[in-house]
C-alpha cells in the first residue's frame, strides 16, 4: 500500500546536458499531472505523462524539469537582417524626434524575434530521451517515499479496524439478548396498559414478541461488518492502488452501523454503533491519503 504524498529529486549528467527532475505528489481523487519544463520539450509532454501514469494511479503530481547545457548549443539563431532593419528604424525615429541618444544593443534585444532558440527535432528527441531516463529514476525514488509513508498509514488504519472489530464483537454479544430484551419490554408494556383482570393470550404475545425481535434482528449487519473489516485488512496488504476500494468499504461500514442504530434499542448496542461510526469516519479520513 502506498500513500499519495511523496517527494523526490534527481540530478544527472547525460551526454551534453545536466538534467534535473523534481517531483512532488499530494492527495487527489484522480491522477492529475502538471509539468514545468523548457518550452522546447512541450512536444514530449504526452510521453512524460504516459510514463508517470505507468507508475502512479492517483494523486496530484507536480513535475519540474530543468536542462542545463554543458556546452553551447547550436540552436541559437540570430536574424541579422531583421536586427539591421530594427536598428535603422530606431535610428531614423531617434533622428526625426531629435533624440540625441544612439540606438543601443539592449534596445534591439527587446525585440525577441531577433534571437531565437531554434533546436532541430533530432536534438529535441535526444534531450527528451535523456529526460525520460532521469524522470523514471525520479519516479522510482518518489514511489519508495510513498511506500514508506504508506506503511506508516497502514498501521494507523489497521488500528482503526482493530477497534472496529471490538465494537462489532460487543454488538454481537449483546444482540443475543435482544429477544429476551423485547419480551421483557412487551410484557411490561402490556401489563401496564391492560387492567389486572384481563387474561393475556400467551400464544399471541409470543407471536408479537417474535415478530418484533425479527424486525430488530441485526445478525446480517454484523456478518457484513465482519466481512467488510476483513476485506479492508486484505486490501491494506496489497501493493496495488486500493484507495478507492477502501473508501467504498468505509461507506459500507458506515451504512451497517447506521442500520444497527436504527434497529436496535439496546443502550449498549447503540453506544457501540455510535463509537463504530466515529471510528469509520476517522478511518475514511485517513483513506483519502491512500493511492
Amino acid at each position: 500500500m502506498r500513500s499519495m504524498t511523496g517527494y523526490g529529486k534527481v540530478v544527472k549528467t547525460l551526454q551534453d546536458w545536466e538534467i534535473s527532475v523534481e517531483i512532488k505528489t499530494l492527495n487527489s481523487k484522480y491522477l492529475n499531472t502538471s509539468f514545468s519544463m523548457p518550452s522546447y520539450l512541450n512536444c514530449c509532454e504526452i510521453e512524460f505523462n504516459s510514463l508517470v501514469s505507468q507508475y502512479m494511479k492517483r494523486g496530484k503530481v507536480s513535475v519540474k524539469i530543468h536542462v542545463r547545457f554543458l556546452k553551447p548549443p547550436e540552436a541559437i539563431k540570430v536574424d541579422k537582417g531583421l536586427a539591421q532593419a530594427y536598428y535603422e528604424a530606431l535610428d531614423n525615429l531617434s533622428s526625426s524626434l531629435g533624440i540625441p541618444e544612439p540606438v543601443k544593443l539592449e534596445d534591439l534585444l527587446r525585440f525577441r524575434e531577433i534571437i531565437r532558440f531554434d533546436m532541430s527535432d533530432e536534438e529535441v528527441m535526444r534531450i527528451c530521451s535523456a529526460v525520460k531516463e532521469v524522470l523514471e529514476e525520479c519516479i522510482e525514488k518518489v514511489l519508495e517515499e510513498r511506500k514508506k509513508e504508506g506503511e506508516k498509514l497502514k498501521e494507523v488504519l489497521l488500528s482503526f479496524l482493530e477497534e472496529m472489530k471490538g465494537k462489532v464483537d460487543l454488538i454481537e454479544g449483546r444482540s443475543g439478548k435482544m429477544v429476551e430484551y423485547y419480551a421483557t419490554k412487551l410484557r411490561e408494556g402490556v401489563k401496564n396498559i391492560l387492567p389486572p383482570d384481563v387474561v393475556i393470550d400467551e400464544n399471541i404475545l409470543e407471536t408479537v414478541i417474535a415478530a418484533t425481535a425479527e424486525r430488530a434482528d441485526i445478525r446480517e449487519e454484523i456478518d457484513r461488518l465482519k466481512s467488510h473489516v476483513k476485506r479492508a485488512e486484505e486490501l491494506l496488504e496489497s501493493d496495488e492502488s486500493v484507495g478507492p476500494n477502501l473508501d467504498f468499504l468505509a461507506q459500507e461500514l458506515l451504512r451497517e452501523f447506521n442500520t444497527i442504530l436504527s434497529k436496535a434499542k439496546d443502550v449498549e448496542i447503540s453506544r457501540a454503533a455510535i463509537e463504530g461510526k466515529v471510528l469509520v469516519n476517522s478511518f475514511r479520513e485517513q483513506v483519502q491519503n491512500v493511492e
